[in-house]
């Protein structure tokens, strides 16, 4: 009897081993170029509008009308510039982008991926070349993705997106204001802080009344 328990016990763990090793061995499915496609944009919100105070007055934004102009901003700006990513299997890849002039360039960085995230980290040597000036370094990035075939959507949650903006508010803001409001650039610079204020006090109450926000962008083979 113990001599069947000890049999019996070595190919449990063999099997175990077995199929370890098998799941270290499976190929890497991101290995390859993907290229650029559309950006990825999905936001629910709890009311038809976000309703921005501003002193005395109030500024009502309609959500689908967010989302036509952050689309239509992405396409834009994204579309020029980004063209997709080669996946390396040493765990490296290479952002490929087009420079304001139209010249080719790469963005160099590592990553590591596993059953949800693919962590990004850029290489900030490569990115100062990019920009002609020294760049600290950058924290890593963390992408959630699915995989369909030959389709890799990566993006940003609700979670992420809220910790990314309070840390770059005014980088943020000064991007997609002028969108969201007509003349916005021609305004006093008093008018334009007391918006830029307005919007940053109720950046909490915006998030928590947010029920889905994805921002990122698809990729193919």
């Amino acid at each position: 009897m113990k001599k069947y328990v000890l049999f019996s016990l070595i190919l449990t763990l063999a099997s175990v081993l077995y199929s370890c090793s098998d799941s270290e061995d499976e190929p890497n499915p991101l290995i390859g170029t993907w290229n650029y496609g559309q950006p990825h944009f999905e936001f629910e919100y709890a009311q038809d509008s976000i309703v921005i105070s501003a002193g005395k007055s109030k500024m009502s934004i309609a959500v689908e009308d967010l989302k036509t102009i952050f689309l239509s901003m992405a396409k834009e700006k994204m579309g020029d510039y980004f063209k997709g990513i080669t996946f390396a299997a040493d765990n490296t890849l290479k952002v490929n982008m087009s420079l304001q002039d139209g010249t080719p360039a790469t963005l160099g960085a590592t990553y590591k991926l596993d059953e949800r995230y693919i962590e990004v980290a850029l290489r900030s040597a490569d990115l100062g070349q990019l920009t002609g000036g020294t760049v600290p370094d950058i924290p890593k990035i963390s992408f959630i993705y699915q995989l369909n075939k030959n389709e890799l959507l990566m993006y940003f949650d609700k979670t992420y997106l809220k910790n990314m903006v309070a840390m770059m508010q005014d980088q943020l803001l000064s991007l997609i204001l002028p969108n969201l409001i007509d003349g916005f650039d021609q305004l006093p610079d008093i008018v334009k802080q007391s918006i830029i204020d307005s919007f940053k006090s109720q950046i909490t109450t915006i998030f928590n009344n947010t029920l889905k926000l994805e921002l990122g962008f698809t990729l193919s083979k």
